[in-house]
């Protein structure tokens, strides 16, 4: 320890800081120092950014969180569907389908699942499923303006629309029954020929004709009956 000239030993002194300077281009393109302070300063300010990223982070993933929630509850699923409708999903095929909402063109069916979508084709459907390794097993929807306040009976009876799909289909007509869906009526029509088997629903509600038609193989229908009966019969043309 050293000594005071006066009193012997040397007074308490502070410590002294040596302010080191940080480079830093100024705007000018020239270099310039800052001191420890302002260098302080900027990281706190890239601190305050990153805590603002991370909250403008956290709001977007809460904020998508409810997005896919809430289109989750909209496109539900086979069970809950078929509870709200008291439609019967037939065990063997329940693992088959899945549900389906067009919220645009206003109806739900329950579609095969793993078979291609094809969506928009013009004058032919809206959409179209198929089946990747049986190609003529094809489910489409196809919707045409009928004028406002028309129901399915203002076109004609079962029989006559059957009659008229099997002619134009170069078809067999096998059968053409009336049935409700959804609180809507809906003619039934089944057609059949060489190669192919056909079973069609057609309704009318919102001012439209809607056509949910399943084709198979004739010699594959009795296989993929079950699994087309419930496709089609499952469409409710109202949400």
């Amino acid at each position: 320890m050293m000594k005071n000239p006066r009193c012997g030993f040397a007074p308490f002194q502070l410590p002294t800081f040596h302010v080191r300077k940080y480079p830093q281009r100024s705007r000018f393109g020239k270099t310039r120092c800052l001191p420890l302070p302002t260098a302080v300063s900027c990281c706190h300010k890239l601190s305050h950014a990153n805590k603002c990223n991370r909250r403008k982070f956290l709001n977007d993933w809460i904020w998508t969180s409810v997005v896919v929630t809430s289109v989750g509850c909209l496109l539900g699923d086979s069970t809950s569907w078929a509870k709200e409708e008291k439609y019967s999903v037939p065990a063997s095929v329940a693992n088959q389908v899945e549900t389906y909402k067009d919220v645009i063109q206003g109806y739900k069916i329950l579609r095969p699942i793993g078979w291609n979508e094809f969506a928009g084709q013009r004058n032919q459907y809206d959409i179209k499923w198929q089946d990747i390794v049986q190609p003529l097993e094809v489910v489409m929807i196809a919707t045409l303006d009928i004028g406002k306040n028309k129901t399915i009976k203002d076109l004609g009876s079962p029989m006559q629309l059957g009659e008229k799909l099997a002619k134009n289909r170069k078809l067999e007509l096998v059968s053409a029954t009336e049935r409700e869906n959804g609180g809507v009526v809906a003619y039934e029509i089944e057609l059949k020929g060489d190669p192919i088997h056909q079973l069609v629903l057609l309704t009318a509600s919102k001012s439209k004709l809607f056509n949910v038609t399943a084709t198979c193989s004739q010699s594959r229908w009795a296989n993929r009956e079950k699994l087309l009966r419930t496709v089609v019969e499952s469409f409710v043309p109202s949400l």
